[in-house]
């Protein structure tokens, strides 16, 4: 079993969190992958694209991108004030609204 104090905070932040998403503006990603390494750090304690909850992709005729966020697995990192993706971006393409 976990230790109460912190078991408590984190579902303070949960239910402070419960109402929010990750938004993402295209304009300003520059597709460094940043938000995909931190989220699989994250989640699996690896750096691997493949087991992030948050994918990006580059259309590279078109030249657009688009990100993906399984809600599934993404918990907007439990016990973290903000969510790597977020954190971490260098853009601030995505931010925690």
């Amino acid at each position: 079993m976990g230790n109460p104090r912190q078991l408590e905070s984190n579902l303070r932040e949960l239910i402070g969190k419960a109402d929010k998403k990750i938004l993402f503006d295209r304009s300003l990603c520059v597709c460094c992958y940043l938000c995909a390494i931190m989220c699989s750090l994250h989640l699996s304690h690896v750096i691997s694209l493949r087991k992030a909850a948050i994918n990006i992709h580059k259309n590279v005729i078109e030249g657009r991108v688009e990100i993906t966020i399984d809600n599934a697995r993404c918990d907007l990192c439990a016990g973290e004030i903000l969510p790597f993706c977020v954190k971490y971006c260098p853009v601030s393409a995505l931010k925690l609204e």
